[in-house]
């Protein structure tokens, strides 16, 4: 990599913000531990990933994205979930991009698990949204979660087909990241990451070995299932929010074979 460099990581929700922070993490490249939107940041710096979830509220900083991209120096990257505009392109000229992406069925049920951690570990976090969470049948919880925070999350995960549209060569997908689709795949997965930042000098398997898997901010110890939680009620409300569109122009099949 150019040590000079500055990487910016345009993540989708649930998408592998943190996984590919850590891939970049073996790669000797500095995280600067800010969670980027357009107009806050969140600051983690020096926290664990207890306290990043349980004080999210007390870590955000309210400056617009121009400023809080000053604090990125070279030879560092940042992770955010930023809207795409060409002003907004325009502040990150001298960055490395990385776009990620999900099936957003998927990314909702995470998104799901994810929302009801941080409303267990803050007592204000959602306050007129928290009802869903004792829900004791899944597939009634996921309705209603989406009911109430399913048109926030999609509305960001539509940022990302601008990104993609940007920068197509650039988008990595957090199914083959993962392995999901088997090793091959995963392999150029991470490749793609290697050749955007210019980091050629790692052993692929290496980073694969250590980088997936490690404790994260939002990772809850498994990779979500859609089957276990999504019925046709949440099929009704997921194609209503455009779901069906989404998923096409993220560049996945739009039924439910995820």
């Amino acid at each position: 990599m150019n040590r000079k460099e500055k990487i910016i990581v345009a993540t989708m929700p649930k998408s592998g913000t943190y996984l590919i922070a850590n891939i970049l993490k073996e790669m000797s490249i500095i995280d600067c531990e800010m969670h980027l939107s357009e107009y806050q940041y969140s600051d983690y710096r020096n926290l664990t990933p207890e306290e990043k979830i349980a004080n999210v509220v007390d870590l955000t900083i309210h400056e617009p994205l121009e400023v809080a991209i000053t604090k990125v120096m070279p030879g560092q990257f940042v992770v955010g979930h930023i809207p795409y505009t060409l002003e907004i392109d325009g502040l990150f000229g001298d960055f490395s991009k990385i776009i990620s992406v999900r099936h957003p069925r998927s990314a909702l049920v995470s998104a799901m698990r994810f929302e009801e951690r941080r409303i267990r570990a803050n007592p204000n976090w959602l306050s007129g949204s928290r009802d869903w969470v004792e829900i004791s049948c899944r597939f009634e919880k996921m309705e209603a979660f989406l009911r109430q925070l399913g048109g926030g999350y999609m509305s960001e995960f539509k940022y990302s087909t601008l990104w993609m549209d940007a920068y197509p060569s650039n988008v990595v997908q957090f199914e083959k990241i993962t392995g999901m689709h088997g090793y091959d795949n995963q392999v150029l997965e991470f490749k793609r990451i290697l050749d955007i930042v210019n980091c050629n000098h790692v052993l692929i398997s290496d980073i694969i070995e250590k980088s997936l898997w490690m404790p994260t901010p939002t990772y809850s110890g498994s990779i979500s299932n859609v089957d276990e939680c999504w019925n046709d009620n949440c099929e009704e409300i997921f194609e209503h929010l455009g779901g069906i569109e989404l998923t096409e122009k993220l560049g996945y099949e739009p039924n439910l074979n995820i």
